[in-house]
């Protein structure tokens, strides 16, 4: 009863302030793997922006980590031609604008890549916890160095169908890029959502507008994207200290492919994702992963 009352009154907090929080994780652990892209988790807190035309409709800030791990976490010593141990935690701000029929999400996001990201100590708990193989391999992973990327995506609606309150679909294009110490790459693609209250491109559920009121929304979404890549620093070329130790060629050429569930009432939302990725260097295999997120708040 007193954790009922706890997350009711954080609700009404919530909704008082009219921000929100959000957090995700993503992990391999839901698909069954567990290498490449092992893990990721971010954590933020969105506010209203200015309002008005064409404006900042959302703001956010937050923390993000990420981590990398060759196919068989279990040998200590190096493993020359498979995916370097990496990890990266960063800080980031971003803005939402609407804009017509886009919307766009930019951002800028400042951290670390190497042991002080912490994903060693991060991934040994997690493995602990769940009863999975300890990690062997941190001892691989490339030196610190300092990550500033700048980074912004949008989402042009291109079809729709149906209306608020009821069944309706849309189709949306988005497309962006991120340049920086750590990736530097563009991507163009399709993103379809189908369900109640149907929602794009918000519907992965971190964002939801105030117009939504206290309307339960369920959809299914398909997202598509092609990406040409021109630097990726967890492979082990870096701006900082150039060609490092265990560096794999990557493939400038990647598609990737996700499709799940979003759900939510009021200020309540939730979804859950699955998603492939093709080889990010030669030699490499495809790799996979799930996504959950659970989000509080109604933000513009």
């Amino acid at each position: 009863m007193r954790r009922l009352a706890a997350a009711a009154f954080f609700a009404f907090v919530l909704q008082a302030f009219g921000g929100g929080f959000s957090l995700t994780v993503e992990n391999d652990f839901f698909t069954g793997s567990d290498d490449n892209y092992t893990h990721g988790m971010e954590l933020l807190w969105l506010e209203p922006g200015e309002g008005g035309e064409s404006s900042v409709l959302a703001r956010s800030w937050g923390a993000k980590s990420r981590m990398y791990t060759p196919k068989d976490i279990k040998v200590p010593g190096p493993q020359p031609g498979d995916r370097p141990w990496c990890g990266l935690t960063t800080a980031f701000e971003d803005w939402w604008r609407q804009e017509g029929d886009e919307a766009v999400r930019y951002g800028v996001e400042l951290g670390v890549l190497g042991p002080s990201s912490g994903c060693e100590e991060m991934q040994k708990w997690f493995h602990g916890l769940i009863g999975n193989d300890e990690p062997e391999g941190w001892a691989n992973q490339f030196a610190d160095e300092p990550v500033l990327d700048a980074y912004m995506e949008r989402w042009r609606k291109v079809a729709s169908a149906g209306k608020p309150g009821g069944f309706g679909c849309e189709l949306d294009v988005p497309y962006g890029g991120v340049v920086g110490t750590a990736f530097a790459n563009v991507s163009a693609g399709a993103s379809f959502v189908a369900g109640w209250n149907a929602r794009l491109p918000y519907v992965d559920a971190s964002i939801t507008p105030k117009d939504a009121g206290s309307e339960a929304f369920l959809c299914a979404v398909v997202d598509v994207r092609g990406y040409f890549v021109a630097h990726n620093a967890t492979l082990g070329w870096s701006l900082w200290r150039g060609d490092r130790d265990g560096r794999v060629d990557l493939e400038n050429w990647v598609g990737e492919a996700r499709a799940g569930l979003a759900a939510g009432y009021g200020w309540l939302s939730a979804t859950y994702m699955v998603s492939v990725r093709s080889a990010e260097f030669d030699g490499g295999e495809p790799m996979d992963w799930g996504l959950a997120r659970l989000a509080l708040g109604r933000v513009f």
